[in-house]
């Protein structure tokens, strides 16, 4: 055995902040929506395309294909037909937000008692000359339906009333009732048709396909990095079946959607850079409640048109794990509950630099830049004083600290 580098990285640990941590990617809405590369994508399409073996290595492995390529997808004309109110209320009754992925007007026509403001190019306002149906060119038309819905912005090259080419709708409505910001794509005939941008109020998004004014089908975003940072089903626009989010780290979190969108409910994992272990139990909005250590046994066949699955082993009477943040005073999580991945990978003993104390050792071969362990101390807030003397264990982070730009972690992991 060797001692290695304790591998440090925002928003990693159970015991720190089990997906608590959140990015905001943004993806540029600047120039054409990009063509994928299908021709080289469709080289992977065989039988060969993934081989077999661990378990973790083909999870792996689809992760980066989908990445690299998102999916091979075209949804069936039938779904232009698509038609329902998308739970808008004419007559100003409540209506709950529901996450769904779509361009309402594209299954709602705007009606008569709707409030209209329409802008030109310019911001020139066209209200008291121009109708809907009359417009001919590039406008930008708000749409009011009523106090509680709010208000849309539906952006584009009008022509009789309709939208074609490119266009958007975006507005306090879309975030109120979907949870959604904007989505950008092309029109045809009135209706969102084709591949697709969508953004959420944290600045992530994705990409899809678009029928009938719904995202349908598999989707997936990706950072200006070009990392991988969500991925799923939709039908008709609402989210369908198991997502996957990914975490710094590469950790990532696995599990169906609530009707806000959010990783809540009693069937979610937390999934470790392994993409092996996991503590799978309850989450609320992506943050641990409560769960058990679970090992990913099996995947459905990964193809490039399907989101994959997972078969998790049977739970057991192991210990629960929870969140247990830390504060100036006191490191809350219970210090003989071991992590199922750190016990995995290192372990703890003498030190073979003299007078070093404990060491951190390998237990396992390790793949260089791989995270093996998780950092966890005592947090010291911006103002608030650190109650030792020493600061040789102190690292310092950037993330959620607006408007001061740090605050520390003091560790009693030694690190070399």
């Amino acid at each position: 055995m060797y001692d290695v580098d304790v591998y440090i990285r925002r928003g990693l640990g159970s015991s720190i902040s089990m997906g608590a941590e959140r990015e905001q990617n943004d993806i540029s809405v600047e120039g054409p929506l990009p063509d994928r590369n299908f021709d080289d994508a469709r080289k992977h399409v065989d039988g060969s395309r993934f081989v077999s073996g661990r378990v973790g290595d083909v999870v792996t492995k689809w992760l980066k294909e989908v990445e690299k390529f998102g999916f091979l997808y075209t949804a069936g004309e039938a779904e232009d037909e698509v038609q329902d109110d998308c739970g808008l209320q004419d007559q100003g009754k409540p209506s709950l937000p529901t996450f769904r992925v779509c361009d309402p007007f594209c299954l709602r026509e705007i009606g008569d008692r709707d409030r209209l403001k329409i802008l030109s190019e310019e911001g020139e306002d066209l209200s008291k000359n121009d109708s809907i149906a009359n417009l001919k060119g590039q406008y930008a038309v708000h749409v009011t339906l009523n106090e509680i819905d709010g208000e849309f912005v539906l952006t584009g090259k009008w022509r009789k009333g309709r939208r074609e080419g490119r266009g958007s709708v975006s507005g306090p409505g879309l975030e109120r009732n979907y949870g959604v910001r904007d989505v950008v794509g092309n029109y045809r005939r009135g209706k969102l048709q084709g591949q697709a941008k969508v953004f959420f109020p944290d600045g992530a998004g994705l990409s899809g396909f678009f029928a009938g004014g719904c995202l349908t089908g598999p989707a997936h975003g990706i950072d200006p990095d070009g990392n991988l940072t969500f991925t799923g089903n939709f039908a008709h626009g609402y989210p369908v079946g198991h997502f996957w989010k990914m975490l710094p780290g590469d950790g990532c979190l696995y599990g169906r959607l609530d009707s806000l969108g959010k990783f809540t409910g009693a069937d979610v994992a937390y999934i470790y850079p392994d993409k092996e272990t996991s503590l799978k139990g309850e989450f609320d909005d992506g943050q641990l409640v409560r769960a058990i250590e679970q090992t990913i046994v099996g995947t459905s066949q990964p193809r490039p048109t399907e989101v994959l699955q997972l078969t998790f082993s049977t739970p057991d009477d192991g210990p629960v794990f929870q969140h247990w943040p830390s504060n100036l005073e006191d490191i809350s999580c219970p210090p003989l509950l071991e992590d199922p991945y750190e016990r995995k990978h290192v372990t703890v003993r003498d030190s073979l630099m003299p007078g070093a104390g404990d060491g951190l050792f390998a237990a396992t071969n390790i793949v260089a830049g791989a995270a093996v362990a998780f950092y966890n101390g005592i947090r010291v807030r911006p103002g608030e004083t650190p109650p030792f003397r020493s600061r040789s264990y102190e690292i310092c982070v950037d993330w959620n600290t607006e408007p001061v730009k740090c605050r520390c972690l003091k560790g009693f992991l030694f690190a070399y």
